[in-house]
């Protein structure tokens, strides 16, 4: 609507008033070196203009929302009696406390953890320099899906970020609440802040031909935060190696059939690991955190079965005839010893027709 075009408009045009967005008069196309780059800023500030726009809407409509609601809990209090009200304000308030119990005591856990004797999920935020900045903001939400995670867990782990120096640790220090994680944050790289602990340290990688059945407390676990849609082959496993680091993978084919790679997330792999402490089953583990688009279902397994059976049995039966018909054998192989000249005359012949 017009309102709302004129509100948003006088919300963007206060952020470009307070400096924080360029007017298109300050970028100018002698401040860019190429022609391209300067259609880039602008359509960047474009871009930007239209995401305030539409975060000024959403805005709007949720206090229209809450405008709503709140019209709807008073219209519903004229047809309540006083005590009726009364019994709605005590479930609503016993409902606030409930959720302030539970997350006291998921706050209580993580502290337990964090001084208790529990294996450590180590995150490699070391790769900074081979990603995209979308990349590195999607590894940032598979952080704090993680460290969500692992505050829900029964049985959290100790949780260690390591390599926070570079560009990894600019990008999670701009996250809100960040500053209160309870996990240990290191600027250093693991190998340089952990380097006495070297004999417990585990990368964890696809690639590795060791496996892991069970987990221990002494035991660093170390995933690599990295999101680069598999252009970087074993790098892992080779950074492990050329460090003389232990690598192990998480029994994945052992328990399941997948339709893909073995390639999972961040928040993936550290969900497993904490599904499993909770529930003692790496099959149980699996299904429950891996979707199922990527898991090959019993009745999938047993179509594809009977396809390769049906195809190899089709491929077979001209051998598998001539095999049981001697007398068809042999007539093949008088036919196949007709001369040159026979063999010659009989494709001309099919070729003039």
């Amino acid at each position: 609507s017009g309102s709302a075009a004129a509100e948003g408009g006088s919300v963007i045009g206060g952020l470009l008033g307070s400096g924080k967005i360029p007017s298109q008069d300050d970028i100018k196309r002698e401040d860019y070196p190429s022609k391209s780059q300067y259609k880039k800023a602008l359509k960047d500030r474009k871009k930007l203009l239209t995401k305030l726009y539409r975060k000024g809407e959403e805005k709007k409509r949720k206090a229209e929302r809450r405008e709503e609601k709140l019209k709807e809990v008073a219209k519903a209090r004229e047809n309540m009696s006083p005590e009726d009200i009364k019994e709605a304000i005590k479930r609503r308030r016993d409902a606030v406390t409930e959720r302030r119990q539970a997350k006291k005591a998921r706050i209580d856990r993580m502290r337990e953890a964090c001084s208790s004797d529990v294996p450590t999920l180590l995150v490699d935020c070391d790769f900074g320099d081979l990603m995209t900045a979308t990349e590195k903001k999607s590894l940032v939400h598979q952080l704090t899906y993680t460290y969500a995670c692992n505050l829900r867990s029964e049985k959290p782990c100790k949780l260690f970020l390591s390599g926070l120096g570079g560009s990894m640790g600019e990008a999670l220090r701009k996250t809100n609440g960040f500053q209160q994680w309870m996990v240990t944050k290191e600027d250093r790289s693991y190998i340089e802040a952990l380097g006495e602990r070297k004999q417990d340290l585990v990368y964890l990688t696809a690639d590795s031909e060791n496996m892991i059945e069970t987990l221990t407390s002494d035991k660093i676990y170390i995933i690599g935060g990295i999101v680069d849609r598999n252009r970087h082959k074993n790098l892992c496993r080779n950074k492990a190696e050329e460090q003389g680091i232990q690598t192990a993978r998480l029994p994945i084919s052992e328990h399941i059939q997948l339709s893909h790679s073995c390639v999972l997330t961040v928040n993936q792999v550290a969900e497993i690991i904490l599904k499993f402490r909770d529930l003692g089953d790496w099959d149980k583990a699996l299904r429950e955190v891996i979707p199922t688009r990527k898991i090959v279902s019993a009745e999938n397994k047993a179509k594809r079965e009977r396809r390769d059976k049906f195809k190899h049995k089709k491929n077979n039966k001209g051998k598998d005839e001539a095999a049981e018909d001697p007398q068809k054998q042999q007539e093949n192989g008088d036919g196949e010893s007709q001369g040159p000249d026979q063999d010659k005359n009989t494709r001309g012949g099919e070729a003039e027709m």
